[in-house]
């Protein structure tokens, strides 16, 4: 994220042809009926789990991958909800959004996740401010939540 900078955020519907530019796949997940947000081992801010897409995963295995590898989920279902982009200046990098629902989770995380909260809304300190509540008012507007 670019200092000083406000980000220009535009949602897609899903469509393959755009998969090979998607970067990020971000996950608004629920367990018991609240939402999941995670935070990093090196941060002191909160997130929607999530990450990057590696080179040839499909994004619902890398939603799935960093579901797991981020809030520890075991069993989930997972559905793609939209496609998005993020601009700031001349630069703008695309992802796809994720619902799901957990319903099982590790004891332990063994990943890069320091913690997870369960909540009925976003923590007040976010790691990207500025894009996450867009994020997460999208999706729970395409769910039906708004």
């Amino acid at each position: 994220m670019r200092a000083g900078m406000t980000p220009k955020i535009d949602f897609y519907e899903i469509e393959a042809s755009r998969e090979s530019h998607l970067i990020y796949a971000i996950i608004c997940a629920q367990y018991d009926g609240k939402w999941i947000f995670v935070r990093h081992q090196e941060r002191r801010t909160w997130e929607i789990p999530g990450g990057h897409i590696k080179p040839n995963e499909a994004p619902d295995a890398a939603a799935r991958r960093e579901l797991y590898e981020e809030a520890g989920a075991i069993k989930a279902n997972v559905f793609s909800v939209c496609d998005y982009s993020v601009t700031f200046g001349d630069d703008t990098r695309f992802g796809r959004l994720f619902y799901a629902k957990v319903s099982e989770l590790e004891e332990t995380l063994k990943y890069e996740t320091a913690e997870t909260v369960f909540s009925d809304h976003m923590p007040e300190k976010l790691t990207y401010p500025d894009i996450q509540p867009i994020l997460f008012g999208e999706v729970k507007k395409r769910i039906g939540l708004l």
